[in-house]
């Protein structure tokens, strides 16, 4: 926890992207920042308590929504570029404000909906769920994993009905 808070202050003191300093930087380069921070500080918020950190989250949210928008083409991708979806879920435990949940509920009935409203979702002829424009597995095992987490704590019914989706789309993966 220690290392923790200890990294997250050198982050506070020298913000920019990781990506220009690393040599994977050129393959996953960032686009994003504050969605980092703010992960950061709720988790630091869950393990201490400590009110300044779920500040300082709800402060970076605003700021990765505000000012970087949905870093992905896709807002329902939840990826190492785009924390958002957790962090909506990680704010509404904390908070109970009714935006998070909202959020939280939109991203889990996006990918659950075999004709997705906003066509950012797709399903293979074998019911697989996949993300456009790149649709990769780790989307989709990401998103039944934030399903899962999501059932038990913030939609308002029906665990099955999600544990089922989840499970479903993990063991297609698994083969």
């Amino acid at each position: 926890l220690q290392k923790a808070i200890v990294l997250y202050q050198l982050a506070q003191r020298w913000r920019g992207y990781y990506a220009r300093y690393i040599e994977s930087g050129k393959m996953y380069p960032s686009t994003s920042m504050y969605d980092d921070l703010s992960f950061a500080a709720i988790w630091i918020y869950i393990a201490t308590g400590d009110e300044n950190y779920l500040n300082d989250a709800i402060v970076f949210y605003d700021q990765t929504v505000s000012s970087e928008g949905h870093v992905n083409p896709n807002p329902y991708m939840f990826n190492y570029e785009n924390v958002v979806p957790a962090l909506d879920l990680l704010l509404y435990k904390a908070t109970k404000d009714p935006l998070y949940k909202k959020n939280v509920q939109d991203f889990v009935r996006e990918w659950m909906n075999t004709k997705s409203r906003t066509g950012d979702i797709i399903y293979t002829n074998k019911n697989l769920a996949k993300a456009l424009p790149y649709g990769t597995l780790q989307h989709t095992a990401n998103a039944a994993f934030l399903t899962m987490v999501a059932a038990k704590n913030v939609m308002d019914s029906k665990f099955t009905l999600y544990a089922c989706w989840a499970r479903n789309q993990i063991g297609y993966m698994l083969g």
